[in-house]
């Protein structure tokens, strides 16, 4: 008897991996620019690590949420906002101008990522 996986399944798998992969990147990825971030946006350190803290509390938060979101919503949709929410939280930070609208879109990425 032979059990294969479909396609369907392997691509899943893939996406989740690659949405882990992406999380943990941003996640991790922005203490290096701190330094930078401090003289281009003319804010203090503390401000600064505001961009890390808030994306980590946020994820937690969502963390906890998601199975209640499981069972409202249908996984796919779920999937898709998540992704959308990256990718925008992303293009946010790659063109803000100022403090707030970076951490505006480093916590749309945290709620992908929560999810």
């Amino acid at each position: 008897m032979e059990n294969s996986v479909s396609n369907r399944v392997k691509l899943s798998i893939l996406a989740v991996g690659l949405l882990s992969f992406t999380g943990i990147l941003i996640e991790t990825s922005m203490n290096v620019t701190f330094p930078t971030l401090v003289k281009t946006l003319h804010v203090s350190l503390g401000t600064v690590q505001w961009l890390t803290t808030g994306y980590l509390l946020l994820t937690t938060i969502v963390m906890s949420t998601t199975a209640y979101v499981l069972k409202k919503f249908d996984p796919l949709k779920i999937f898709i906002f998540a992704t959308v929410c990256c990718l925008v939280g992303s293009l946010i930070c790659l063109c803000a101008p100022n403090f707030l609208i970076l951490l505006g879109g480093r916590l749309l990425q945290a709620v992908s990522t929560g999810l």
